[in-house]
């Protein structure tokens, strides 16, 4: 067995508003290094004129989108997370200059059956015309009369959902698209999953080493961030002790058969580069995966929740207490974004950019039912 080694917007519930244009200038700040293989791709635009749009979901609290993503039409689509046991899957749409609430199953008004109770994150492939959504659904037992919960993972092509059946796993918490036929996911559970785009293919995870390395039992795992290729994939796993002790470690995945342990700290959110090259961050750190290690390339100040971007010569950092940094052929800048309607610091948590466009959204403290999307263009 695989072993370790070491090394339609609901007009009633939703609001969308564009305010006025930001204020906005940059700061530079120090240089980094490029990566060994430039990328081909010309950085975006110098500057950006920053607009913000706020959505308001009624009844929610504590709102955030989990994540963007966008595809090669131009739209960007986000899933979203709050406290209200009865928010649900949230799935939201930016085109023709407008958010929109899209519904996912049947009790919002949407096609698929039954109740999706959580929408975790959203991918699309570099280039794709498809964006995956994963998370968890409630169907029902036939056999057992009753209701289940398990794993959801579906896409969404513009115009209609298609749902792949994973009602053998539990809640899915992570997702890397490659292609649309080369999908790796996450689950709550010590399993790592592949779908080649007609088949689920698992590898589990190398409990009995990790047990090992642990200094006390473990209660259960779950699977976070994915990055990398189908070569060598960094999968990031959170473990749980019966103490309810939580610890983060870094594991690698060689050719679908061999697990290595790269770490025992999980960084944050891990972004792949449309040239597979992986990038993440951590309090007062932004990191490059090169020659099999972890290179810091910045120190800011203050916490990196996620890396993302365009292209190796041009990528964003976003975080808490108002990080937002920005990286152009090695020469990292600190757009300042003041927003106009809010008062106090807002949780800048992810974004997406095509070089012409950028979007990063965002929590404000003193109101915590909006989400704020900072929309460059």
């Amino acid at each position: 067995m695989r072993g370790l080694t070491k090394g339609m917007t609901q007009p009633n519930m939703l609001q969308c508003i564009v305010a006025a244009t930001l204020v906005a200038h940059t700061i530079p700040l120090v240089g980094c290094s490029s990566p060994a293989d430039p990328d081909p791709r010309a950085p975006g635009k110098p500057e950006y004129s920053w607009t913000l749009d706020t959505i308001r979901y009624h009844g929610a609290t504590q709102l955030f989108f989990n994540n963007l993503a966008g595809t090669r039409d131009g739209s960007v689509y986000a899933t979203a997370s709050c406290n209200s046991p009865d928010f649900g899957g949230k799935f939201w749409r930016y085109s023709d200059g407008e958010w929109r609430d899209i519904p996912v199953d049947r009790r919002a008004g949407g096609p698929l059956p039954d109740k999706v109770v959580h929408l975790s994150y959203v991918a699309v492939a570099n280039g794709g015309s498809r964006v995956w959504m994963t998370g968890e659904r409630l169907s029902w037992d036939r056999e057992k009369n009753q209701s289940i919960r398990h794993g959801f993972l579906a896409s969404y092509d513009g115009t209609k959902f298609d749902e792949v059946d994973v009602s053998h796993t539990p809640r899915t918490t992570g997702i890397h698209v490659i292609r649309d036929d080369l999908i790796y996911l996450g689950v709550e559970g010590p399993t790592l999953y592949r779908y080649d785009g007609r088949d689920m293919h698992p590898y589990p995870l190398p409990m009995p080493a990790l047990r090992e390395l642990m200094e006390e039992e473990i209660r259960r795992v779950s699977i976070g961030s994915i990055a990398g290729s189908e070569n060598r994939l960094i999968v990031k796993v959170f473990i749980y002790y019966e103490t309810k002790v939580r610890r983060v470690v870094r594991l690698s995945l060689t050719n679908n058969e061999t697990w290595t342990m790269e770490g025992l700290e999980g960084l944050g959110r891990y972004w792949t580069s449309p040239t597979g090259v992986m990038y993440a961050g951590e309090y007062m750190g932004v990191y490059r995966y090169e020659s099999g290690d972890w290179v810091k390339i910045h120190s800011p100040m203050g916490s990196v929740a996620h890396v993302w971007g365009h292209s190796d010569r041009d990528f964003w950092a976003t975080g808490p207490v108002e990080t937002v940094l920005r990286c152009v052929d090695g020469v990292w800048e600190a757009p300042v974004i003041r927003l106009p309607v809010h008062e106090g610091y807002v949780s800048w948590n992810s974004g997406w950019s095509t070089g012409d466009e950028v979007f990063i959204s965002g929590m404000p403290w003193v109101e915590s039912n909006i989400v704020i999307i900072a929309h460059g263009k």
